[in-house]
């Protein structure tokens, strides 16, 4: 995680329009990969609440299907 820190102060974001292509290397192939795994469990653990709680999205908003490959 260090290196990131010193990444975002020594090369910040000035343009935000997209694709932001100087951020593909902020971040190595391992820390990707650990977060994906956190973002899989987090998305999990929110449809599993809905289903719990009887949760009805309105007919206009859909849960994406995440891909974290």
């Amino acid at each position: 995680m260090d290196m990131l820190k010193l990444t975002i102060f020594y090369k910040p974001i000035v343009d935000y329009t997209l694709p932001i292509h100087h951020l593909e290397n902020w971040f190595s192939v391992d820390e990707v990969s650990k977060n994906g795994q956190k973002r899989r469990e987090l998305a999990s653990v929110i449809r599993h609440r809905m289903k719990e709680r009887g949760s009805i999205l309105p007919n206009n908003i859909k849960l994406p299907i995440l891909d974290f490959n």
